[in-house]
Parts: structure tokens; sequence; C-alpha cells
């Protein structure tokens, strides 16, 4: 005869070392659910650089921010150097030939028109940013980090293919998003995230 006490010891054991595997479990995938970019963002402060004016063309070892509201620019060129962006601006047309982009926290950033990307580009997202027109993230070099609390929209086609990264700790949307030669994981329901492959 099976006595009812030892039965019901069993249970409450086995219930016991499932509960600490979920948590367990639960914790590991919690903390590791973040992606971090494959270039660490340069820490720099709003204001930092050369103030940006139309038509700039932004070298290596050169940084040119805009640090206020309601800005405007046109035709900016990267060529290995960083545009920080602090405040609400739009900018229309873009030739992001390499270098970094930088959105400070609580910034709100609109890019209309031409959004052309090169080779070793990082554009590094913690504010709202809204591209009015296609984006392509293209090559092993080439990514676009959206962190946490920030928020990217592409009112238009998103594709990122030949090993690029787009890396999404935010919110980020797309007309429509196209995945060719990438690594895609997907933490929420909705939401895409590429790591490293």
């Amino acid at each position: 005869m099976i006595r009812c006490d030892l039965i019901a010891g069993k249970k409450k054991i086995m219930r016991y070392h499932f509960f600490v595997l979920y948590f367990s479990l639960f914790a590991f995938l919690h903390a590791n659910s973040q992606c971090t970019p494959p270039v660490k963002e340069p820490l720099l402060a709003c204001g930092t650089g050369t103030p940006l004016q139309d038509g700039a063309n932004i070298p290596t070892g050169e940084t040119h921010f805009f640090n206020g509201v309601n800005g405007v620019f046109s035709n900016i060129s990267l060529s290995g150097g960083t545009l920080l962006l602090c405040g609400s601006v739009t900018i229309t047309n873009v030739n992001f030939n390499s270098g970094e982009i930088l959105i400070k926290p609580a910034s709100t950033v609109v890019f209309q028109g031409n959004f052309n990307v090169g080779s070793n580009m990082s554009f590094h997202n913690e504010g709202n940013t809204t591209f009015n027109s296609a984006v392509a993230v293209q090559g092993s070099t080439n990514f676009i980090f959206n962190g946490s609390g920030a928020s990217i929209t592409v009112n238009g086609d998103m594709a990122v293919f030949n090993s690029g990264f787009f890396l999404n700790n935010g919110v980020a949307s797309a007309h429509t998003f196209s995945l060719i030669q990438g690594l895609i994981s997907v933490l929420v329901p909705g939401l895409f995230v590429m790591c490293s492959l």
C-alpha cells in the first residue's frame, strides 16, 4: 500500500524543481534579451564638435552636431566622421558613405529624400527616428542600433542583407521588412532583432 503523504511530498519536490528551473530560465533569457552593437557608441555630449550646416561633408576625425529645436538641413555627407543629433531636426538627402550617426535620447529626427549608405557605417539611435524613404543595411561592417526606449519608423521598405545588422532593443516598424543572408531573432512578437552572426 502506498502512503498518500509520501506521494504528495514527491509532487511538492517535483513542483519545486520545476519552478526553480522555470525561474532560472526566465532570469537567463531576460538578462540576455538585449543585443549589443558590434561597435560601442562613442560617449559624446550634445554640442561636441562643429555646428552642422547645409551641404556639410564630415570627414574622418571630425564631429558635426545639431543641438536645438526645429533644425532643418539638407545634403549632408559623412565620409568617416560623426554626426551628433540632439533635439528635433529634419535632414533631407544624406550620403552616409562611412562614419557614425548618433541620435541622443529624447531627440526627434526625420530623414527624408535620399538616405544612401556606403560601408563601415554605424547608426546609434537612442531617440525617435523616422525615415521617409527606404532603408538598406548591407555588409557586415554596417549596422543600425535602436536602443532601449528608442523608436525607428521606416515609411518605406527596410532591407537587411549581405550580413548587415539591425539591432533592435526598442520599437521598430517598416512598411515591409526584407532579410537576405542575415540573422533574425524575435524577442517580442511583432518586433525584429538581429544580433551577432
